[in-house]
């Protein structure tokens, strides 16, 4: 993408929701079935939005969106899709707090060794909070191929594809994370 081209942030230094697409879009759409995995994901965070004001909903929605852009082969300087994602992000001038969000997304944190790093929360802090929950939320519930999918489903798919020693726990975080979020929905106000 050239600079000419590159998203320009919003006021608050986040894309926008359509330049996160676009950007995502323009680094994944040859890269199988991630460009449709991560449009789910952007969908998945809007219908969760409504927990959230304005700028942290923008910001859910522009990391579930941007979660994967790492598995891009342009961006590849680690190998590790998560941190590779994370500082093509941050090249581009976006804030570190999205940066940190795809740096660890779905408890990316604990795989990173197996992957050669060993300090990305050294390079990217990771950040609990509910907006950090919903992003595994959306992820969880964004199929592999796109479409909307059970967790229980994606866990499965994800550690048929993934033999990491840590994998049961990053299964229990992941799924505290969704309980987390799911608790939230049942006590929030209907957003419609």
């Amino acid at each position: 993408m050239s600079d000419s081209a590159r998203p320009v942030p919003d006021s608050r230094g986040c894309p926008s929701r359509a330049e996160a697409e676009a950007l995502a879009r323009e680094l994944l759409w040859d890269h199988g079935t991630r460009w449709p995995h991560v449009q789910t994901a952007g969908f998945v965070a809007t219908g969760v939005a409504h927990l959230f004001d304005a700028d942290e909903a923008a910001l859910l929605v522009a990391a579930a969106t941007l979660h994967d852009i790492g598995y891009s082969a342009r961006l590849r300087q680690t190998g590790f899709h998560p941190l590779d994602g994370a500082l093509h992000l941050r090249a581009l001038g976006y804030p570190v707090r999205l940066a940190g969000l795809v740096a660890h997304h779905s408890w990316a944190v604990l795989t990173a060794p197996q992957h050669g790093v060993h300090n990305l929360t050294d390079q990217f802090p990771q950040e609990l909070s509910l907006l950090a929950d919903a992003l595994v939320y959306a992820d969880m519930h964004a199929a592999p191929q796109g479409g909307v999918i059970s967790p229980d489903k994606r866990l499965v798919d994800i550690a048929g594809r993934h033999k990491h020693p840590v994998q049961a726990t990053r299964a229990d975080l992941i799924r505290a994370s969704i309980h987390r979020v799911q608790e939230e929905i049942r006590g929030a106000p209907d957003p419609k």
